[in-house]
């Protein structure tokens, strides 16, 4: 069920009527890598004895658990691939709102900014400012009269002669 393996060690072991290979080595599943194949084992000589039924009961054992190996890692990947992709979605999701956060953080500066000058230039002026809607607000003029209704009273007033107080 591993698809990768490291330290490798073969041995060989020639006998007068067997041959013994022995092959260890230290195995992990890594995602990068293919899908092991699953393990099948080929018997060539035929069943006689009990001894050989044994035999071929043990390799299809050795050939279910391979099997049933492969799946669960195929199983446990998917479950990795799945939290890595949410994981990965959720940081988008917070830069994201971090980055709106800080567009949101820079448009009320500006709006504040915005306002300050506004009202500076206002006291600069003679303490009136125009608001929305192009109205002029001052404390000689009414919220609703238009800016042309009070630069025309601005004027109108200018062209008086001044009155004296006695």
């Amino acid at each position: 069920g591993r698809n990768a393996a490291f330290s490798l060690k073969s041995e060989i072991d020639v006998g007068s009527q067997l041959i013994v290979a022995t092959v260890t080595a230290t195995a992990l599943y890594c995602e990068a890598i293919p899908p092991p194949r699953v393990l099948q084992i080929s018997r060539i000589i035929a069943v006689k004895d009990e001894e050989d039924q044994q035999l071929v009961k043990l390799q299809k054992q050795i050939e279910t658990v391979s099997s049933r190996n492969r799946q669960q890692l195929a199983l446990f990947s998917q479950r990795q691939s799945k939290r890595a992709r949410k994981k990965y979605v959720r940081k988008i999701k917070e830069a994201t709102q971090r980055k709106e956060a800080r567009r949101e953080a820079r448009k009320a500066a500006t709006r504040s900014t915005k306002k300050r000058k506004d009202s500076r230039r206002a006291r600069e002026s003679g303490d009136s400012f125009f608001g929305k809607e192009g109205r002029i607000y001052s404390s000689n003029h009414s919220p609703r009269q238009s800016k042309s209704e009070c630069i025309n009273e601005k004027n109108h007033i200018e062209d008086r002669p001044a009155q004296r107080l006695s």
